[in-house]
């Protein structure tokens, strides 16, 4: 009976010490504000980009074609710009970036950066026709923008000449793939830029002159071993990826990453956090309570993010 309960004992903990090798230790985080009609009485629509910037929250807005800025308790409203032909107006909206109290957007509708200044129309110009729809960075009018390219993943842009190469493709089997793979983020770090791709499991942190500072890899995680492998064992066409790193949010030190669960139900409702001064990959896994995150944000206090399944923006605590 001693040996029976002793190995009965012993199975338990040895269960219990791989399972917790193979699942990170998950905290739920709580839910404390749910919005899904603005204070203007509409509808919240497709939601990108969620920034938060001077104690506001600013994000698009696809099905309006308008930059949203909302206080931080939700409850102002305003927005910059509208959808429209004229060229203070969007055709076709999908990305842009913050700087001081201007807002950078690029509208794919005609391939032009369109500069607002405390949400008053400054003036467009072109860019590259290969730019990406991803996170980007402005820095004294010049433009961190990834691109589409085979050979190049991160371009310098003034908006004036050509753009200058600050960071290579990782080369795949053909072209296509090797401009497919190469879909990244580009964030501000100090003095540095850094760069989280959507489909690789790593980061790189770079200068702005496009010399290497560090590199960061992600597959460390257990978060990311199960992912990565299952992607590794998945079949994809020539033209599509599983996305590793669905959207990005920096405060202080700490880059967080909205990741996808592959291999069952998908879900997209985890956060990972990254020291970007020490390259330490947090062991804890924040988890929303929603089942599918496109985009969030946070201002260290607040985690802000938009459940697409519930077409809602939710606040959390952090």
């Amino acid at each position: 009976m001693n040996y029976l309960r002793q190995f009965t004992v012993t199975t338990v903990l040895f269960i219990i010490t791989i399972s917790c090798s193979n699942h990170e230790p998950i905290v739920q985080k709580r839910c404390v504000y749910r919005m899904s009609i603005y204070p203007d009485s509409s509808f919240v629509g497709d939601i990108r980009g969620l920034q938060f910037h001077n104690d506001h929250l600013y994000f698009m807005d696809i099905n309006r074609r308008s930059i949203m800025i909302l206080d931080k308790e939700l409850s102002r409203l305003h927005t910059v710009s509208r959808g429209g032909r004229s060229k203070e107006e969007f055709v076709a909206p999908f990305t842009f970036t913050i700087s001081g109290d201007s807002v950078f957007v690029i509208d794919f509708g005609n391939l032009k950066m369109k500069s607002y200044k405390k949400g008053v129309f400054i003036d467009e110009k072109p860019v590259p026709v290969n730019t990406r729809d991803q996170r980007f960075v402005e820095d004294g009018n010049m433009f961190f923008l990834p691109v589409k390219d085979s050979e190049a993943s991160i371009v310098k842009s003034f908006l004036a000449g050509p753009p200058i190469t600050i960071l290579q493709t990782e080369k795949f089997y053909s072209t296509v793939k090797t401009v497919t793979m190469n879909s990244c983020h580009v964030l501000s770090y100090e003095r540095d830029l850094v760069i989280i791709p959507e489909a690789l499991p790593w980061i790189k942190i770079i200068s702005k002159d496009g010399k290497p500072v560090r590199t960061i890899d992600l597959s460390t995680s257990v978060a990311y071993r199960r992912n990565v492998s299952f992607t590794q064992k998945a079949d994809t066409e020539e033209n599509s990826f599983y996305i590793l790193n669905v959207d990005v949010s920096i405060n202080g030190d700490m880059l967080l990453i909205l990741i996808p669960t592959y291999g069952g139900r998908y879900r997209c409702n985890r956060i990972v956090s990254v020291n970007l001064n020490t390259g330490e990959i947090s062991k804890t896994v924040m988890s929303l309570s929603g089942e599918v995150y496109s985009t969030f944000c946070t201002d260290g206090e607040r985690l802000y993010a938009f459940n697409s399944s519930e077409n809602q923006i939710e606040v959390y605590e952090m």
